[in-house]
This record gives structure tokens, C-alpha cells and sequence, in this order.
């Protein structure tokens, strides 16, 4: 069987996922810890200990929120018959975004204060950016990239058809995406409803790419010739002629 795992995120909370029948996750005064599960095990709880047979609760797929700074009882937010494939929190640390995988993918929005959750996006490969102020995502499936209203889960905006990956700038005014054209990419810097802008660099092959934390440059590599790596290059956010960095071939970030 899996063993259960604890992700701490931050330095306020922990996620507790298990798969099916998959494992229990114990909390004592010395922390938590995971363990395979036993068929005779259970639910229960005792003094200073939590003990949680995922099993017995008749769910394929389960999710806790735990304060890392002393015991106490872990708090449910999700169950399903869907197995769990990601979370991530929202910037505001008030909401989960869960991807399952069913029939076909699907990412909700789970509020922690208990509220409905939302359905945001069904596809395939799908994967997401959060806008800095949580009110808006970046959706990419094999259908495209849309930007998505959290609050009603509609789609604001599509990116043009050959947009790759997409990220929205630290202050969430604007984003960079790829745009891929006969074998070439180009690095466009749109604005937050993913209007073009201006291209700021292009190359043969594929394309990564990561924001400067003020927002300023962007970052990239091009994977040119069939290779999977290449020198590292800065862009301005205004433009302008790019600069290496690097010649230390770089995968991604």
C-alpha cells in the first residue's frame, strides 16, 4: 500500500493526503508521521493522538489541514471518490485548488472557511497559475489557455491558440506567455486579460521561461537544435536586445 504523506506549506499549516485504503497518518506531542496501513486498523482518536484510517472512511481520496505549531485535531476540507493528483494554495492562503483525476481531469476550489466549492476547469494535462491577488487563474489544457474567474469559474479570456506556457507578473498587471509558430517560440508579454503587448525574444525550439521577482525581466532558456537544455538569457520587460547570462546549459526552472 502508499504511505500517506505531510506536506508542510508555509509556516502555518499542513496538507494530509492519502489514496485509497492507502495509509493513516498519526499526530502525537512529537509531530506526525505516516505509516502503511494495517487491515485490522481503524478510525479513532485518543488524548495527545489522532489516528485516521482513510480506509474506513469509504473515500478514495482525502484531504486535512493541521497547524504545524503543537497537536491538535486534524480539520477534513475534502473527500471523494476521485483520486487526488495535486494541490496548491491559493496566495491569500484561504482556498485549495485540487486537481482529481476521473473520467477526465478536473480542478475545484475548495474555500477553508467551509463555503460551496467551485468546479473551475474539466480537460486533459491540465495546469494552472494563480494571479497574485487569487482572483483570477491562468488554465492550460490541450484545448488552450484561459484566464479563469475563481469566484465564478467562467472563462474571461482565451489566449490565442498557440500559447504554451503562461505566467502572470508578481504585481499580476500583465503576463508572459509562449507562443509557438512553425517551430519557433516567441516569448510575448501581454496584459492580465492576455492581449499582446510586445514579443520580447524568439528562438527555434521550445521555450522556458520565469518572472524577476519585481517584475521587471523575465528569465529564459531556448531548447534550440533538438537539444534539452541552453544558456540562460534576461530580457526587459520593455524590450530591447536580451542578455546572456549563462553559457551553463539550463533546463527550465
Amino acid at each position: 500500500p502508499m504511505t500517506a504523506q505531510v506536506q508542510f506549506e508555509g509556516d502555518l499549516r499542513a496538507i494530509v493526503e492519502a489514496g485509497p485504503g492507502s495509509g493513516i497518518v498519526e499526530q502525537t506531542l512529537r509531530g506526525s508521521a505516516a505509516r502503511p496501513i494495517e487491515e485490522t486498523e481503524r478510525f479513532g482518536y485518543e488524548p495527545g493522538r489522532v489516528t485516521i484510517d482513510f480506509a474506513a472512511r469509504h473515500v478514495d481520496s482525502a484531504l486535512y489541514t493541521v497547524s504545524p505549531e503543537g497537536p491538535g485535531p486534524l480539520k477534513e476540507v475534502w473527500y471523494g471518490k476521485d483520486p487526488v493528483e495535486y494541490v496548491d494554495w491559493s496566495p491569500q492562503g484561504n482556498a485549495l485548488a485540487v486537481l482529481t483525476s476521473g473520467e477526465e481531469e478536473t480542478v475545484t476550489l475548495v474555500p477553508l472557511d467551509g463555503s460551496r466549492r467551485r468546479s473551475l476547469a474539466q480537460g486533459t494535462n491540465l495546469s494552472w497559475n494563480w494571479k497574485p491577488d487569487g482572483a483570477a487563474m491562468l488554465m492550460r489544457s490541450t484545448t488552450g489557455v484561459t484566464v479563469r474567474s475563481v469566484e465564478t469559474g467562467a472563462a474571461d479570456a482565451r489566449l490565442e491558440r498557440a500559447a504554451t506556457a503562461s505566467q502572470f507578473s508578481p504585481d499580476g498587471g500583465s503576463m508572459i506567455f509562449v507562443r509557438v509558430r512553425d517551430g519557433e517560440s516567441s516569448l510575448i508579454l501581454a496584459d492580465a486579460a492576455g492581449k499582446e503587448q510586445r514579443v520580447l525574444a524568439s528562438a527555434r525550439g521550445e521555450m522556458r521561461f520565469a518572472w524577476s521577482p519585481t517584475g521587471d525581466q523575465a528569465a529564459y532558456v531556448a531548447r534550440e537544435n533538438g537539444n534539452l537544455a541552453g544558456p540562460l538569457r534576461v530580457v526587459d520587460r520593455k524590450g530591447g536586445e536580451p542578455r546572456l547570462v549563462s553559457t551553463a546549459p539550463v533546463e527550465g526552472f
